[in-house]
């Protein structure tokens, strides 16, 4: 159910005009699903969701402060539409960090069960901030699938970046004695070297 609400709330966010062209690619690019061909095809019409959007004269990035912009409801939604012809493996291969924020805001949709995980893990050792960021912060992903040891340097990897662990969804349920030394560690690191401590230690 919590998925079938998280698709309706992507599907019926998006302007009319929008999602009747987004159908169409989708569905045409699907006729020819059994084609190595058509994959490529796949990969090209998702890079190419921008270019839809400009077209239609709708914001690309939202400055409202919203988890999911328009965009990466789009490509959510093409990417779970497609997940029976190219896996969400795949999909990270070929996308780029931009893209890759965007799938990540979508997992609880995506990969629900956490088969993706070991992919999801190596994800935290990027280098894009925003791509970390959209991973940790306000994403039930983390908390519900990482083993300890992971999330634990997920969320020491959020301290050094300087992001709000407060957002972190589920932090406190999932706080342990080895997470507990370690943000205490790292406190005392910045006292010691007379930097500000985060409030949110």
């Amino acid at each position: 159910r919590a998925l079938m609400n998280f698709l309706h709330q992507i599907t019926s966010e998006i302007p009319s005009e929008c999602f009747s062209q987004l159908e169409d690619k989708l569905q045409q690019s699907l006729l020819l699903a059994n084609s190595e061909d058509n994959k490529e095809s796949l990969i090209n019409q998702f890079s190419s969701l921008p270019l839809m959007l400009r077209k239609l004269k709708l914001p690309i990035i939202e400055k409202n402060n919203k988890v999911l912009s328009l965009l990466d409801k789009l490509r959510i939604y093409w990417v779970y539409h497609t997940l029976g012809v190219i896996n969400l493996n795949q999909w990270f291969k070929v996308a780029d960090d931009e893209e890759k924020a965007s799938l990540v805001k979508g997992l609880v949709l995506l990969d629900d069960k956490g088969a993706n995980i070991e992919s999801i893990i190596e994800l935290t050792r990027t280098n894009s901030l925003d791509l970390f960021s959209a991973l940790t912060l306000n994403n039930a992903y983390p908390a519900k699938h990482f083993p300890e040891l992971n999330f634990n340097q997920l969320v020491l990897k959020a301290l050094f970046s300087k992001l709000d662990i407060a957002l972190i969804v589920n932090l406190p349920a999932r706080k342990n004695k080895e997470l507990s030394r370690m943000t205490k560690d790292y406190e005392q690191e910045l006292i010691n070297a007379y930097r500000p401590v985060p409030t949110c230690l």
